[in-house]
């Protein structure tokens, strides 16, 4: 015989349960058969073919990376997969080795040139030795360097990896002797930039993950 106690309980699990089933419908399938439901009138919307944010991503990396290295043209599956995570119209490798390009160049106008093209006028540049902003900042930074490591080669190391407006990638600096006998380079960084609309470089967050030890 059921006691008043456990009368109120099972009272209280059933209107539990319709509040339940009123506040959570049913929504349309995914091609999979799963359903997405409405929530307290909140949609759970069903993810796109594709969707998928790490595999998108690492596939949106290795076709940036192939396009870059072969010179190819990205397919309309490639180019729909990458246009999610990438802004389409900077090309990021291309912008990296610029910028690379911009380390290595001794000529002070030619590299001013590279400066100007290729960074903000109000860019703002910071890693753990320097912290300018705008050409004059930068174009002063990289003269520094340069003094600093005479002879040294910048070089991209590994692949370019891009979403949104921003880039992150690693470079190394030693010179042309180390780079033939494969040795490890003395001086090893990793940066971050931030592009604007017109794919200029108006921030750098610079790392250093080897420097020489004097």
């Amino acid at each position: 015989m059921e006691t008043p106690a456990a009368s109120a309980r099972s009272s209280w699990l059933r209107r539990r349960r319709a509040r339940q089933n009123r506040s959570i419908s049913p929504g349309p399938a995914f091609r999979d058969g799963r359903t997405f439901a409405l929530v307290t009138g909140i949609t759970l919307a069903a993810p796109r073919p594709g969707d998928d944010y790490l595999a998108g991503h690492r596939h949106a990396r290795r076709c940036t990376a192939r396009w870059a290295a072969t010179g190819t043209t990205p397919t309309s599956r490639e180019r729909t997969v990458t246009d999610r995570t990438t802004d389409p119209t900077t090309d990021f490798a291309a912008l990296a080795q610029r910028y690379v390009d911009a380390f290595n160049e001794t000529d002070p106008a030619a590299r001013r040139r590279l400066v100007a093209g290729l960074f903000t006028a109000d860019c703002r540049y910071v890693d753990p030795l320097a912290d300018v902003t705008g050409h004059d900042g930068v174009d002063g930074f990289l003269g520094v360097a340069q003094d600093r490591l005479p002879g040294f080669e910048f070089r991209l190391l590994d692949a370019v990896d891009a979403h949104h407006d921003r880039a992150r990638f690693r470079w190394q600096a030693a010179p042309p002797e180390v780079y033939a006998t494969g040795a490890e380079p003395p001086v090893i960084g990793f940066d971050v930039v931030v592009v604007d609309a017109d794919g200029r470089i108006g921030q750098v967050h610079g790392f250093l993950d080897r420097v020489p030890a004097h």
